[in-house]
Parts: C-alpha cells; structure tokens; sequence
C-alpha cells in the first residue's frame, strides 16, 4: 500500500516538476521602454523614452508608430479598449487617448484642472478616470468628458500605502499594486475586497478574469473575482514586464521583448 501511495504522489508531482519557460522568440528595441500594455486583439503597444509609441499586431508586426512633440515621456499606457488607447505622461500631467483616425488627438492636463500632482492615471471601465493625487494619497474617480469628481478615497486613512505602483479599473473592481502592501482589490466604492500581500509587483495586468503579476522572479496569478488562492510560478528573470498572451508570454525587459511558452 505504502509504495502504491508513493507512486501516486510522484506520478501527480510529474506536471507541477516538468514545467518550463521556453523561449521562442526575441526582439529588441532601440530605445528604452518605460510603458506597456496589450489590447483585447493581442496587439502590442510599447512607450518609450523619445516619446514615441509603437504598436504591434498580434503577429509581431509593427502596425503603427505616434509622436507627440512636447508631451514628455510615456509612463503608463492602458489598452483594455482598443477604440481608445490612454496613454499617461506622468512627467507633463498630461495625458490622451490614442486615435489611428488622426495624428493630433486630443490632450488633456490636469495642470488646468488645479489639481495636486497626479503620479498615476487610468481609465474607469464608466466613461470614468482614475486619478492617484499626491500628496495625501488621495485616490478620486473623475467624469471622462467634465473632469467633475464623482468619488474621492483618502487611501492614507484606511490602509498604510506608501508605494503605489499601479492601479487599474477592471469591471467593477478597482486593482491597485504597492510595492510594501502587496495587492489590493477594492470594489467602486472604495472599499478593500481582498487583499494579497506577498504579490508586490510594479505592473498589473488583467487576461481572462485573473490578475498577472509579474515581481522579478515569480508569475503570480490572482483570480479577480473568486477568493481563491493565487497560484505563483518561477518566471525567467531579468525583465521588467510580463504580459499573458493566448498561448504565450511576453516578458519585456529595458530594450527587449522575449516570447515564451511555459511547457
């Protein structure tokens, strides 16, 4: 009986022990990337330091290049809608929604709105933006086209944060990421969900219903909606992104984007 059991265990112990990260594919970038992000139709979109924005198709091929004189350097770029990219310049506070129809897209700065400096910006799933507000921590949901604000949340006074790195709006959660608290989930109201604190993370992204975060080392997969355990996986190291694909993985580092497979 002993040995049948101890067969058993190793047979199920094969899948978990046999996986590996195989690459697959590489490309490099002449300039150093500081955004990322990837849309519903898998097109790559990549900001980089010059200010430029460069998209690929699902296929690796570029689709298009944009160039805003002037408006700094691309610090978060949110692609969920693939209608209306939202790239943020953190460095201007300003921030636009790309257009293919156009070269000169709207801009809007939050230097006319008389706000305090604003280190993170997103798009809200409602025709709403999501403003990080320094200092104070104040986290405030704005209306899309009168910029009135519809909520404001004190983070400073509910939970101690201290190094937000990203946050995103995803249905009816918002997820934010800080490099000392782990992961957080707050519903749209402001209130904490679920939190994770050993998934500390720079970027976020949400594929398919779970959250990928990506710290260096380890893969953590949180699923967004069920209180399950979140599942983390020895990742190739040396990047600074990682992006879930249908079948694939990007990993992005300074000036390189590598595929891998996780066999």
């Amino acid at each position: 009986m002993k040995a049948s059991l101890l067969s058993v265990l190793f047979c199920l112990a094969i899948p978990v022990a046999a996986q590996h990260w195989e690459l697959v594919d590489s490309m490099k970038v002449n300039l150093r990337i500081t955004a990322v992000s990837v849309d519903p139709q898998s097109q790559l979109y990549l900001g980089c330091e010059n200010g430029e924005i460069v998209v690929f198709d699902a296929g690796g091929n570029e689709k298009n290049r944009y160039l805003f004189p002037g408006m700094g350097v691309p610090s978060l770029i949110d692609a969920w809608n693939p209608l209306r990219p939202f790239v943020f310049f953190q460095d201007t506070q300003q921030y636009l929604y790309l257009d293919r129809f156009t070269v000169n897209p709207r801009v809007y700065s939050f230097k006319t709105m008389g706000t305090t400096f604003v280190s993170l910006a997103a798009p809200g799933m409602d025709n709403s933006l999501w403003t990080l507000q320094l200092p104070g921590f104040e986290l405030k949901k704005r209306d899309q086209t009168t910029l009135s604000e519809i909520l404001n949340i004190p983070l400073r006074n509910t939970r101690q944060v201290s190094q937000i790195s990203q946050f995103k709006s995803y249905r009816n959660l918002l997820i934010l990421t800080d490099l000392q608290l782990g992961l957080l989930l707050y519903d749209q109201f402001g209130n904490v969900l679920r939190s994770h604190p050993d998934v500390r993370s720079s970027h976020i992204q949400v594929y398919q219903d779970s959250i990928y975060a990506y710290d260096g080392t380890t893969l953590y997969i949180v699923p967004a909606f069920e209180n399950k355990k979140r599942e983390a996986i020895p990742a190739p190291t040396g990047y600074n992104y990682a992006l879930a694909m249908p079948g694939y993985f990007l990993f992005i580092g300074e000036q390189q984007v590598d595929r891998y497979i996780l066999r």
